[in-house]
């Protein structure tokens, strides 16, 4: 007997996961034009069953619906889904072991507003009817910008890639970097650096392009290693963002990477004022995760302040950064962020291997939630921009398939939203289940920046706050998170 079941597409259903008692086999989801979002279909069979088949029933002009297959991953005693295969063939169920398949619905920009039903049916080899699940869609009449309202900077590295595919040229090579980077742009999601340098022609399409938010422009291509150091290159470079103000916008320079000690202190001080004087205006971003005391009377952060115009602190900074000693001397970390705002300058957020949690990140084993959920929190604390320093950090490992524990200390899927393609055929990235959290989780952010300028921030934030009171606390289940959601959509689709 094979049982199955709908749920979140946010949700992980792990390796241990059982049916419900009470199945549900139906689901509503609500989409903006230029929106997507995600569904879980699970199975289970007490014994082994061979060549379910899916298909897809029910049309609607500009929304598709892509189906893919999760894989495991093992952390820490448990099998968590993550790989996303794109689901083409008929698939097999191990006993005892549930296989889930995530549907995936998109709205193009032009797709009309209504309501659309889509019924996804499992067969079984003798074509008999094993399962049918119906998928409400609601099209909103509103839709999402083409230039993400969340500025994102997503580390993405060529040698890591070719650790497992072996392309056998340059424009092999560079066709390679460019299916990883133009997957990440298809999520909403811009990598540090493009496909071409930023001198080469062919990246002023990249540039341009509104759904590319940043690009950095001293790293070189496909690494994370800082550049800049030729002053006629630096000077070059200069002069063709200023002869654009869109590029000149989205561009950055990463001068030093968690600054946590004087002497980090001093040289980041020397690059910032070279930087600015080879080209005057450079927008500099410098995450940081300390507040070390310069003086009796400055911190870090004030030190820090007139260096650069793109603050990227880590997440849990605005919950506790101090010390007693400084708490007395200086104002809440976010007033002073916001104070910087008011000087025009950028706020960004960043996670890595910390914080853990309780703070929300985007690990292999965290609740799916959390990865979307950083988002409304993003909001709340009017940070404007992520950054993650990997998306296929995978230099330490045999086979990211098998093991997602980036630096071998038990934090799983850090710095890991790809999987090597090759592992299914594929002689490009394979995505994640997480890629496609952060991506609703960014587009969410889109739906809060919008609703703003309907009913205001005030109240866009207390509805978030309903659902994540805190930066440590997603309070709502996923009924509740996306009720709230669609509460907001629904206002901006009255107005």
């Amino acid at each position: 007997m094979i049982r199955s079941w709908i749920s979140h597409g946010f949700d992980k259903v792990t390796g241990s996961a059982r049916p419900p008692e009470a199945p549900r086999t139906d689901y509503s989801l609500s989409l903006a034009r230029n929106n997507s979002d995600c569904v879980h279909i699970s199975f289970f069979a007490d014994k082994s069953v061979q060549g379910i088949s899916l298909s897809i029933q029910g049309e609607y002009d500009g929304l598709n619906c892509v189906l893919y297959k999760e894989a495991f991953v093992p952390v820490l005693g448990e099998l968590y889904p993550d790989p996303l295969i794109p689901c083409l063939e008929p698939f097999d169920l191990e006993a005892g072991r549930p296989l889930t398949v995530l549907a995936e619905f998109s709205a193009e920009k032009d797709c009309p507003p209504g309501d659309a039903r889509v019924v996804i049916e499992a067969k079984s080899p003798d074509r008999e009817i094993v399962g049918a699940y119906e998928v409400r869609i609601h099209i909103w009449r509103f839709a999402l910008p083409d230039s993400p309202s969340c500025e994102t900077a997503i580390g993405l590295v060529l040698q890591h890639m070719l650790k497992f595919h072996h392309p056998g040229s340059e424009s092999e090579t560079e066709a390679l970097y460019k299916s990883y980077y133009d997957t990440l742009l298809a999520h909403k999601m811009s990598a540090y650096t493009m496909p071409y340098d930023v001198l080469d022609p062919r990246a002023d399409a990249y540039m341009s392009d509104p759904r590319v938010t940043t690009f950095c422009c001293d790293y070189t291509i496909g690494t994370t290693y800082h550049g800049f150091e030729d002053d006629d290159l630096v000077k070059r470079i200069g002069t063709k963002l200023a002869s654009n103000p869109v590029w000149q916008k989205k561009a950055y320079a990463y001068p030093l990477d968690e600054p946590r000690c004087m002497d980090h202190l001093i040289r980041l001080k020397a690059q910032t004022e070279r930087l600015q004087r080879l080209i005057p205006g450079i927008h500099q971003v410098i995450p940081f995760y300390t507040d070390i005391d310069v003086d009796s009377e400055t911190d870090q952060v004030a030190y820090m302040a007139p260096l650069h115009d793109i603050w990227c602190p880590k997440a849990q900074l605005f919950r506790e950064i101090y010390t007693e000693e400084q708490a007395a001397k200086f104002p809440p970390f976010p007033e002073r962020m916001a104070e910087e705002q008011r000087k025009g300058k950028r706020v960004w957020w960043y996670v890595c291997n910390y914080p853990q949690p309780p703070y929300l990140n985007v690990f292999t084993n965290d609740p799916g939630i959390s990865g979307r959920a950083l988002f409304w929190q993003q909001y709340v604390y009017g940070v404007t921009g992520f950054l993650y320093w990997g998306s296929n950090s995978w230099g330490r490992l045999a086979d990211p398939w098998a093991d997602t524990d980036t630096f071998g200390n038990d934090i799983h899927g850090d710095g890991i939203l790809f999987y090597p393609g090759t592992k299914i055929g594929i002689d490009g990235p394979a995505v994640s289940l997480r890629m496609k959290i952060l991506r609703s989780g960014i587009e969410d952010f889109d739906l809060f920046t919008m609703a703003e300028q309907v009913i205001g921030r005030e109240a866009v934030t207390e509805r978030i706050l309903s659902a994540v009171p805190s930066l440590v606390e997603v309070a709502a289940d996923g009924d509740t998170f996306l009720r709230i959601r669609k509460s907001i959509g629904d206002v901006l689709e009255q107005a």
